[in-house]
């Protein structure tokens, strides 16, 4: 007996250790905090109906980013949040008020910008049940939910149609490969502009120093030719000192700041830079049929 009970522990032990860590973020987005809320509680029962270990959040996915410094725009700003969340994956929710309900939108992030989509339009009275966000985590649509027509799981614009597919039918998911869009230049970062001012303050800030080392050295040469022959003579060759040894001072503190700054700047000047270079890369959709609902799945590194 014992030993059974230490073997049933060891392979749920395993089975933790080995599942996914999903973290659900707060839904966002223009509907109002009650409704998000509402979505927020479907999900989370959704997501544990599947096999995944998730958990809920306690921000949103852009308050997130704006920790981590990125712009949720970018698909490195998704592994960068997934990198300070210590998880596997992240669910954005977007609810956006439409004419007759709201817009549930859910992207399912993973590292290495792999990524799955499903959205629908639900009505207020629906917002309890949303069949077509089930699939993403490997679920069944909620017990006693209907087969809303007007949901669907991933981008369906410009498909194929699929055909009437039956109750019970099964349908072998085949990925479909999207072209490569060239989307034109890749808008700048938000922050661009004052890493540029920062390399330019900071050249600036250099270049006085580089002025105020010469200027000290002008007078370094003047001292030497200063003569020493009557008491207001050392007074003057004292009071050049103090001016040499202040614009000395002033220039090493130039040269230390604009170095710095300057550095900065440019560090994250080229990184936004070479974030910004990223290639498209290519998207898979592959159909989802279950017993109540069909639908279909989209996926890839984003």
């Amino acid at each position: 007996m014992k030993r059974a009970l230490a073997c049933l522990l060891l392979v749920a032990t395993t089975q933790t250790a080995f599942a996914d860590k999903v973290l659900i973020m707060k839904a966002e987005g223009r509907a109002d905090a009650k409704i998000r809320t509402r979505v927020d509680t479907t999900i989370s029962k959704l997501a544990a109906a599947g096999t995944d270990a998730t958990s809920p959040g306690e921000i949103t996915y852009t308050e997130a980013a704006a920790m981590v410094g990125c712009a949720p725009e970018e698909a490195s700003c998704r592994d960068e949040v997934i990198g300070m969340l210590a998880v596997d994956e992240i669910v954005i929710v977007t609810v956006t008020p439409k004419s007759g309900g709201f817009d549930v939108q859910v992207r399912r992030a993973g590292k290495a910008g792999a990524a799955r989509e499903a959205s629908t339009l639900a009505a207020t009275e629906q917002l309890d049940r949303l069949d077509a966000i089930a699939p993403l985590f490997g679920a069944q649509p909620l017990p006693g939910a209907a087969t809303d027509p007007t949901t669907s799981t991933g981008p369906t614009e410009g498909l194929p149609d699929v055909g009437q597919v039956g109750p019970g039918a099964t349908l072998e998911p085949t990925p479909v490969p999207m072209p490569m869009v060239d989307r034109g230049p890749q808008n700048p970062h938000p922050n661009r502009r004052l890493h540029i001012a920062g390399m330019v303050t900071g050249g600036v800030i250099l270049t006085l120093g580089f002025i105020s080392w010469a200027s000290a050295a002008g007078v370094a040469d003047e001292i030497k030719a200063y003569p020493l022959n009557t008491l207001e003579d050392i007074n003057a060759v004292k009071a050049l000192e103090e001016e040499g040894d202040g614009l000395a001072g002033f220039g090493n503190f130039c040269f230390v700041a604009g170095l710095a700054l300057g550095g900065v700047s440019t560090y994250f000047y080229l990184r936004g830079r070479s974030r910004s270079r990223r290639a498209v890369p290519t998207t898979a959709i592959a159909p989802i049929i279950t017993p109540d609902s069909i639908g279909l799945s989209f996926g890839g590194t984003l």
